[in-house]
């Protein structure tokens, strides 16, 4: 019989199998680098770092300083009780497993937490669904309180995972939840040392802890915030940069602040009183670099000093709007007029044009620095007069983008002997086919500076190809013309004749292709979106 030759190294020695290694006691992996072992846990799912700490003391150590912890509920509890079920061949669980699988994540929790008491830790997150009947609820009040004295860098805590619920009374959302009671953090003078902090579904008074003195991110979800404004909140955060507020509950003039704010990006995310998804606006941000507002209403709004100001983006989402929305609308906007980089959705492009005179006097020609315009627009009658009041309102505009989505005009409410009327403001008495033709005057972007021209979403349309049109005639300095189209992917193959359709949408590409220019240097292209467009 004829023995395998045994591998040999660079010297012609044979190579020493792992028995030999093991007998000669050669231990790779005490010799490996911390960083890189530390590196390879990060990768493991916590059950596992339990297994190889029952093998190897190296690693158990290693288990104590790791500077990351992952601490779900939901995924540890779902990973054991399929375990149980696996070796009792049950396909449905019991709920004596649950409740088994919670009282080992508790124990679980109340170890790590134990074992890295006087270690930093980069990142943590705590994710639990919290009900008072839990058979450790009296635990998270220590778990909290552990995390917020310790040296973390990052901190999540997330409450539950229970969606929300919204129901309509009339026309604005009112929010409701499943959850018996919401848990609200410690009242405790706590100075914790985190730079990050995301919070999810609780109660915060920040008023009443001590100070976060090295906090720059703060990120809210489902956070009833009880500080009756935002000057009280952010005192606790002397170099607070960053505000994300994701369906929060604030009090009516939580916003209202005399104080000037040192936040550089803001964000309110479908934000919400206690009974209406509307509040008052009334805030100093000499340092405001972003700002973000996504809800489903506006009210009377004033945001100062805005001078820093790069990128500003308001969202409104819904399907009718009153006399005073322009206005709002407006006074918000001329405060902003610094800002570089403008997107609007198109409610806000059909509430817009209904401002007072005086507003929008002031509003015409006042954004001097913006240079890039997004507006998302389904290409409907109520549109226009706000697209040209915004080309009117950016004399430096280089450019301009066009989303393209499914859009309807806005109905519209006046109130009447305390009731509600429809009516249709006066900006809208117009002939649409020669509306744009009558406008190029004093839209100065267009004559002067307008470079760039992306438009998203095409779907051949009258409307859009109109508009298409009219730009093309009218920007003397356009370079480039981007369309992306959401045409289909064509079916045919080499074999078959195109269908009719395909043969349109073929012939509407090349008409965009063909329309005059008024600039001898644009060039224009037709591709097809992708995903990662932007």
């Amino acid at each position: 019989m004829v023995r395998n030759k045994q591998p040999t190294n660079e010297d012609g020695k044979s190579g020493e199998t792992s028995k030999q290694i093991a007998r000669e006691g050669v231990d790779y992996i005490s010799h490996m680098p911390r960083e890189v072992m530390h590196h390879i846990l990060l990768f493991l799912p916590f059950e596992y770092w339990i297994i190889l700490g029952m093998v190897s003391k190296q690693w158990q150590y290693l288990m104590y300083e790791t500077p990351t912890f992952i601490l779900d509920e939901n995924e540890i509890v779902s990973k054991m009780t399929r375990q149980i079920r696996g070796v009792l061949h049950e396909e449905q669980p019991r709920s004596e497993w649950l409740d088994e699988g919670k009282q080992r994540f508790a124990e679980f929790v109340n170890r790590i937490l134990i074992y890295h008491s006087g270690c930093l830790i980069t990142f943590t997150r705590l994710s639990l669904q919290y009900e008072p009947r839990t058979i450790y609820s009296l635990n998270v009040n220590n778990w909290v309180h552990f995390l917020m004295t310790r040296d973390i860098e990052k901190l999540e805590l997330k409450f539950s995972s229970t969606p929300i619920l919204y129901y309509e009374l009339e026309g604005l959302a009112v929010r409701r939840t499943r959850t018996a009671q919401t848990f609200q953090l410690p009242r405790h003078p706590f100075e914790p040392k985190f730079t990050s902090f995301f919070l999810n579904f609780c109660k915060l008074e920040a008023s009443r802890f001590g100070s976060f003195m090295n906090l720059k991110v703060l990120y809210l979800t489902d956070v009833k915030i009880l500080d009756r404004s935002i000057g009280q909140f952010v005192s606790k955060c002397p170099v607070l940069e960053d505000l994300y507020l994701e369906r929060c509950s604030v009090t009516e003039r939580f916003f209202v602040c005399k104080q000037d704010l040192k936040i550089k990006h803001l964000i309110l995310l479908n934000c919400m009183t206690e009974y209406w998804q509307m509040f008052a606006i009334d805030i100093t941000v000499p340092h405001l670099m972003n700002l973000v507002i996504i809800g489903r209403y506006l009210m009377n709004s004033t945001i100062r000093n805005a001078t820093n100001l790069e990128d500003c983006s308001i969202d409104i989402n819904q399907g009718f709007s009153d006399n005073e929305q322009g206005n709002f609308l407006a006074m918000i906007m001329i405060n902003l007029r610094s800002c570089k980089t403008l997107a609007l959705s198109s409610w806000c492009i059909q509430v817009l044009p209904t401002l007072d005179i005086g507003l929008s006097q002031q509003l015409h020609g006042s954004f001097t620095n913006l240079t890039n315009l997004r507006l998302t627009v389904g290409y409907v009658k109520q549109e226009l007069p706000g697209i040209v009041l915004l080309l009117q309102s950016c004399p430096c505009l280089e450019k301009l983008m066009l989303d393209i989505y499914t859009a309807k005009d806005i109905d519209w409410l006046m109130i009447v002997n305390d009731m509600f009327e429809g009516y249709e403001p006066e900006v809208f008495h117009f002939e649409e086919d020669n509306y744009l033709e009558n406008q190029t005057r004093d839209i100065l972007c267009l004559q002067r500076s307008l470079k760039v021209l992306q438009i998203y979403g095409f779907m051949g349309r009258n409307q859009e190809i109109h508009l298409v049109e009219f730009l093309l005639r009218n920007a003397l300095v356009l370079e480039n013309l981007v369309i992306y189209n959401d045409f289909p992917d064509e079916c045919g193959t080499r074999e078959s004749a195109p269908s009719l359709r395909e043969l349109d949408q073929r012939r509407t590409l090349q008409a965009l292709l063909d329309l005059p220019r008024a600039s001898s240097v644009v060039q224009v292209s037709v591709e097809k979106i992708r995903v990662f467009d932007e």
